[in-house]
């Protein structure tokens, strides 16, 4: 809104110029707050996959150097597991030498099994569970099949991603506060390691520098990376903000 009483049109479309390519297609509403509606102009604006200077930063990009965690496993200390394997995690890392945060929330038993039922390979999700039964430690014959999801296995696209693993050479999904194989964002299985995504994890996809550390336990340090600007974002609004200032003051001035 600040933007769009203060510039011009053409100077409020730099901001969406992008840095990294996007299979996607952004709808602008563009107009002023003293104009009247008659007056809005709609712009589509595609992000064409090779119309970026860099490429897309992966799964792989953002955490291939962190340590293997065991599922809740939170009493650690361990070093990286490689030296920078990309750009991202040569900034990121900064000058730690041992990550913080990366804690791993507890599943349930009977969930666990069925993550280490996932096949470990891209696109893989509770479809891949076979329709069988399986006993816990307590003795308790259960369903492997989420039965609310077998059920109606027609709603929402097969409810595709629950359960999910990320792929390496993909890109992390919205980041939520509160990663689980059931919840909005089902995908948050490691690639290859039986849990969830770590705090550490979950704070590398938003672009939080590894020396940041968060308060609370780990429902909490989730919920405030969930809810929160990614780091980058709000650089990189503000730069492009600064730019427009910039030309239109130019542009006043000529």
């Amino acid at each position: 809104m600040i933007a769009a009483r203060r510039f011009t049109l053409s100077h409020l479309l730099l901001i969406y110029s992008s840095t990294h390519p996007q299979a996607l297609t952004y709808l602008v509403i563009a107009s002023s707050l003293t104009r009247p509606l008659s007056s809005i102009a709609l712009l589509s604006i595609s992000l064409e996959p090779n119309g970026a200077p860099f490429r897309p930063i992966t799964v792989r990009d953002t955490i291939g150097d962190l340590p293997p965690v065991e599922n809740g496993e939170s009493n650690i200390n361990k070093e990286y597991e490689t030296d920078p394997i990309s750009w991202f995690q040569k900034e990121i890392r900064g000058n730690k030498n041992v990550p913080t945060d990366h804690l791993s929330q507890t599943m349930n038993e009977h969930n666990l099994i069925r993550c280490k039922r996932i096949p470990k390979r891209p696109g893989a999700d509770w479809r891949d569970l076979p329709e069988e039964k399986v006993t816990l430690s307590t003795g308790l014959v259960v369903d492997l099949i989420p039965g609310c999801l077998a059920a109606k296995p027609g709603k929402k696209k097969q409810w595709k991603g629950l359960f999910g693993r990320l792929d390496w050479d993909g890109n992390f999904p919205t980041c939520v506060t509160k990663p689980g194989p059931m919840g909005m964002v089902g995908k948050c299985f490691h690639p290859d390691q039986d849990r969830i995504v770590t705090v550490r994890e979950c704070a590398r996809s938003q672009g939080f520098p590894d020396s940041y550390e968060f308060e609370g336990d780990i429902a909490h340090k989730h919920r405030q990376i969930g809810n929160a600007v990614p780091p980058p974002l709000a650089f990189a609004l503000g730069r492009k903000l600064k730019e427009a200032v910039q030309l239109n003051n130019f542009a006043k001035s000529n």
